[in-house]
């Protein structure tokens, strides 16, 4: 995971990693990958190489992984499983 992280530099890689990392349970790791996506997903859409990856990905869709992080960044800073 931290191999695909440290080659993209990609917001949308963050996000899914840090849910890989939950399900590991690191979740150290996944906040870190989620405060990460929550700081640069705004500018995803504005990146060609991701574009050229996949051009189906919209603004919508990025925000409801935002919300989504946040989400999980409450749960993980609460101490929810």
């Amino acid at each position: 995971m931290s191999a695909a992280w440290n080659i993209s530099r990609y917001p949308l890689y963050a996000y899914n990693i840090a849910l890989m990392s939950i399900d590991a349970g690191d979740v150290r790791h996944a906040k870190i990958l989620l405060q990460t996506y929550l700081a640069k997903y705004q500018k995803v859409q504005n990146t060609p190489y991701l574009m050229l990856l996949n051009d189906q990905i919209t603004h919508d869709m990025l925000e409801d992984y935002a919300k989504s992080a946040r989400s999980r960044l409450t749960a993980i800073e609460s101490g929810a499983p």
